[in-house]
C-alpha cells in the first residue's frame, strides 16, 4: 500500500463553524493548500482538478490504492564485494586491452585459468558480475581513491 502523507498546518486543522456561517470562505481559502500538499500546480484553466480528485481518491478509497507486490522468488543475490568487483574489472579489462578479447571471451579465459581467483566460476557469472561492476558507484569510488592514493605517493 502506498504511504500517504499526513496533513500538516492549516490542512490538519478542522474548520470551526459556529451558528452564524457555514465555513465556505475558509474552505475555499484552504483549497490552494491542498494542491500544494499533493504537489499539483493549480492551473487557472481548471485542468488540475481532475488530478487532485485522483490523488485524493487514491488516499481515501482502498480500491484505488496502489499496492506494490514483490514478485521475485528464490534466494536473493548476495551483495558483491566492491574490492572483488574492482579486481574483476581490472582482470577483464587487462585481457580485453592486451589480447583484444571481448568481455565474454575474457570472462571465459579467466574462468578456465588455473590458480586464478576466478577459476571454476561460470564464465556467464563473471560476465554478469563485470557488467554489474562497471555500473557500481562503489567500484568507481574505490578506483578513484586508489588513483588519488597512487598520485599522492608519486608526489612524495
Amino acid at each position: 500500500m502506498v504511504e500517504k502523507k499526513e496533513f500538516t498546518g492549516r490542512l490538519a486543522e478542522p474548520i470551526k463553524v459556529d451558528g452564524s456561517g457555514c465555513g465556505m470562505v475558509e474552505l475555499i481559502e484552504k483549497l490552494p493548500l491542498l494542491f500544494e500538499h499533493y504537489g499539483i500546480e493549480n492551473r487557472e484553466d481548471g485542468s488540475s482538478w481532475g488530478l487532485l480528485a485522483v490523488k485524493l481518491a487514491m488516499d481515501l478509497v482502498p480500491g484505488l490504492q496502489l499496492e506494490h507486490v514483490d514478485k521475485r522468488f528464490g534466494r536473493g543475490r548476495k551483495k558483491d564485494d566492491p574490492k572483488e568487483l574492482l579486481m574483476l574489472v581490472v582482470d577483464v579489462s587487462r585481457l580485453v586491452d592486451e589480447r583484444g578479447l571481448s568481455v565474454s571471451s575474457a570472462a571465459r579465459t579467466l574462468a578456465k585459468r588455473r590458480g586464478s581467483r576466478w577459476h571454476k566460476q561460470a564464465s556467464g557469472t563473471l560476465k554478469n558480475k563485470f557488467r554489474r561492476a562497471v555500473r557500481d558507484r562503489r567500484v568507481w569510488s574505490l578506483l578513484h581513491y586508489m588513483n588519488q592514493k597512487s598520485r599522492s605517493t608519486e608526489i612524495e
